[in-house]
């Protein structure tokens, strides 16, 4: 048995099953005189994240036009 922060008993919807999708969104604005360092940071963090039980799949979508910030969406 688990129990909340309250110190009352978990209940059964309280609890994550493992089956169920997770999507994390990461969103970071890098220096513009670091985003080259980010860039090689990605390339290394990426194969990891692919090495965690039930990733899926990882999507960068890079600065453009109306942004200037980095978006990750890691699914699991």
């Amino acid at each position: 048995m688990t129990l909340d922060e309250n110190k009352q008993p978990a209940r059964a919807s309280d609890e994550i099953k493992l089956e169920s999708p997770v999507t994390t969104v990461i969103r970071q604005r890098p220096r513009p005189d670091a985003v080259p360092r980010y860039e090689e940071w990605l390339k290394e963090i990426i194969p990891v994240a692919q090495e965690f039980a039930g990733h899926q799949s990882v999507n960068v979508i890079r600065p453009h036009a109306t942004s200037d910030a980095y978006t990750i969406v890691l699914h699991f």
